[in-house]
């Protein structure tokens, strides 16, 4: 799975499209996203991944585009 992002980015940063990395870092109690989980969001929408919940995915591509736009 480590390869697929790898080579996700490498398709965005060749094709000059901005993107965000959002990673898990920790959680506590019974949180679905468990540390290392991540998103990788370009153009509005999730290229790739989960942060366990769809609830969850909406908020940070939300925060991610908002830093994209930043750019």
């Amino acid at each position: 799975m480590y390869n697929d992002y790898l080579e996700i980015l490498n398709e965005l940063k060749n094709n000059n499209k901005n993107y965000a990395i959002a990673t898990v870092i920790s959680s506590t109690g019974s949180s679905i996203a468990k540390p290392g989980f991540r998103l990788i969001v370009s153009e509005n929408r999730i290229i790739a991944g989960t942060l366990g919940s769809r609830k969850m995915d909406s908020y940070v591509l939300d925060a991610c585009n908002e830093s994209i736009n930043k750019i």
